[in-house]
């Protein structure tokens, strides 16, 4: 009998095979069942890479224009006279920024809002789920942002400048891209809150939570972070405008 119990069981790994790399897929389409999958299967190495591909790839791809922006908001800053405008295009310099801007973006804003997740959710809600799961959710909801920036890129293309709105913001005529308006309503443009429902959606599972306590967890987690990103934004801005 024990010998036909260990034929028959099936392993977790047979069970979720090529989980990682449908979880880039699915999380745009089937979200709640794949996070079941994830809970007791969680991946963070295809994910991060996913991640720093896509923020590669963006970053290298607009570095003239942004580079054309911040040049032009250093020409009309307060400071116009005073700075010493780097005009190095270079493709080493690029390769570089683009490798760093990667690197950032897949591992320090994850690790915090995984970090910020587990304090509420094991500690203040008093459930229970390791630091790999909260984090793997975290990463795959990431791809969504990921996908808006890779969506964005044609249409930065297309108007010669960086600052185009996949937010409210587009709806407002006249908003000024350095103003704190603006930036606040980029942080949480349209694929961000698609990314923090996604991902609620993640944590409620994980946790065996409601739904609602999901959206809570992922709400402030997400949101903690890109009002401090956000928040650096605004700052700079003040400094130059």
């Amino acid at each position: 009998m024990e010998q036909l119990n260990t034929a028959g069981a099936v392993s977790p790994q047979q069970s979720v095979k090529g989980l990682s790399l449908r979880g880039l897929g699915e999380i745009i389409y089937k979200p709640a069942a794949f996070f079941e999958q994830l809970k007791d299967n969680p991946r963070v190495l295809v994910p991060i890479l996913a991640i720093f591909i896509g923020v590669f790839i963006f970053t290298f791809a607009i570095a003239d224009i942004q580079q054309q922006d911040q040049i032009e908001l250093l020409r009309n800053s307060r400071f116009a006279q005073d700075q010493a405008i780097d005009s190095d295009t270079s493709v080493t310099k690029k390769l570089i920024g683009a490798a760093v801007a990667g690197i950032m973006v897949a591992f320090l804003p994850t690790l915090l809002a995984a970090a910020l997740a587990m304090l509420l959710g094991n500690f203040l809600m008093a459930g229970s789920a390791r630091f790999k799961q909260i984090w793997s959710v975290g990463l795959y909801g990431s791809i969504i942002t990921i996908l808006g920036m890779l969506i964005k890129m044609p249409l930065i293309f297309a108007k010669g400048t960086t600052f185009v709105s996949l937010s409210f913001a587009a709806l407002i005529p006249g908003l000024e891209p350095t103003s704190a308006t603006y930036i606040l309503l980029e942080a949480f443009n349209f694929f961000s809150i698609w990314e923090i429902i996604v991902v609620g959606i993640g944590f409620a599972t994980i946790y065996g939570f409601t739904r609602n306590k999901g959206y809570v967890i992922s709400v402030v987690s997400i949101g903690a972070i890109l009002l401090l990103f956000a928040g650096f934004q605004i700052f700079a801005m003040s400094l130059i405008t």
